[in-house]
């Protein structure tokens, strides 16, 4: 169900011109929790629509909130919650990789590590020590396309977009070594200091060190 906010919008007014009402939508679950009590979807559009048909949207999300009239605005929370949650991830994955090129234990960096729970920091770092990233409910292939769609929608919304266009550019480097069809931790790849101790080669240069 991603979109970007425009996709909304021009979706819309084609089932306008066809005479249905339309609500554009986005599910924030994995497809496990769909249905059951953990699973969440934005919805926007005409209220009355959604007042309507409230009791079979939340069949399929019981956590169902409504977030105002303009078409756009469901894509646009489903993108900044997403943007949020793997955003933090990719700067976690890379604090690892910079301690492993440190030789600081993972272990002990964790030890200091305030922001998450010492459960949530090893259920998302799981597969890392031991390289294997099976994928989960999404691969690789799906963040980048994902990761696309915020750029466009940062561009189309007069936003900056250095942020995601560098979760994209890190995202495409992890499927460029094989990883694409594996779990979004296999972006602790592109981070990783290599064999030969060289830079990522995709990285841009600089030459002003401070």
């Amino acid at each position: 169900t991603t979109s970007t906010p425009a996709d909304a919008r021009r979706e819309a007014e084609w089932a306008n011109r066809c005479g249905a009402r339309y609500l554009g939508g986005a599910i924030l679950a994995s497809p496990a929790t769909v249905g059951t009590d953990r699973a969440k979807a934005f919805y926007s559009g005409p209220e009355d629509a959604f007042d309507r048909y409230r009791s079979w949207l939340q069949v399929l999300a019981p956590n169902s909130v409504y977030c105002g009239d303009d078409m756009g605005r469901a894509a646009t929370m489903d993108h900044a919650l997403l943007e949020l949650s793997y955003g933090c991830l990719a700067v976690l994955f890379h604090c690892m990789a910079l301690c492993e090129a440190g030789s600081v234990p993972i272990h002990e960096f964790f030890n200091h590590v305030t922001l998450f729970t010492k459960e949530f920091l090893e259920q998302r770092t799981s597969g890392i020590a031991s390289g294997t990233y099976p994928s989960g409910t999404a691969t690789m292939h799906t963040f980048a396309s994902w990761a696309e769609q915020l750029v466009r929608i940062s561009a189309d919304a007069g936003v900056d977009t250095t942020v995601p266009a560098a979760l994209l550019h890190s995202i495409t480097r992890t499927v460029e070594l094989g990883h694409g069809g594996d779990d979004y931790q296999a972006l602790y790849e592109a981070f990783r200091r290599a064999k030969d101790g060289s830079a990522d080669p995709m990285s841009p240069e600089t030459d002003t060190a401070v």
